[in-house]
């Protein structure tokens, strides 16, 4: 009778632990490759420092339901009122001015971040600022046409202060 050849006893707990090891690298090598390569050159922005390899620094507020205040406070905690700071590995935000025109160019090819997902309530409608697809945007750009421009409220502004100067000195 020919010798039978004997199969190695499966250990079980070691494919259970090199499969957690392979889950771990490729979890970690998600969150630094994106970094180490910049494809988006967002690593130059200064930030908080887990906002460098993941997006949960805005989850986090997000969930909690206060992302915008929250963004205004990072804004303010980083003294950049006027230049970009970096909330996510490929996302910035903005708060300057004079950046508004250059933004939100009708002409402007690029599409808003899915990060305004975050800013629309759960459920609702989509606002003219929150709606990502370029024609719904269009579509409710239209709607409020009549209503004033930026470049006129902001030269409207004086007026307003003048009278709110003379309201409160009487």
């Amino acid at each position: 009778m020919a010798p039978t050849a004997q199969l190695p006893e499966l250990n079980i707990g070691l494919y259970a632990l090199g499969t957690v090891a392979i889950a771990v690298t490729a979890i970690t090598l998600s969150y630094v490759l994106p970094f180490l390569s910049d494809p988006k050159g967002v690593r130059a922005y200064p930030g908080p420092w887990l906002a460098k390899f993941s997006c949960l620094c805005l989850a986090r507020t997000t969930y909690k339901g206060d992302a915008q205040t929250s963004v205004m406070e990072l804004h303010q905690k980083y003294g950049l009122h006027n230049r970009p700071f970096r909330i996510s590995p490929n996302e910035v935000s903005i708060c300057d001015p004079e950046a508004l025109q250059t933004i939100y160019a009708h002409s402007l090819e690029a599409l808003q971040s899915p990060m305004y997902d975050a800013f629309a309530p759960f459920g609702t409608a989509r606002s003219v600022f929150t709606t990502i697809s370029r024609e719904d945007h269009a579509r409710k750009r239209k709607i409020m046409s009549h209503t004033p421009s930026a470049k006129s409220l902001a030269e409207f502004a004086s007026v307003i202060y003048e009278y709110d100067r003379a309201f409160v000195q009487h």
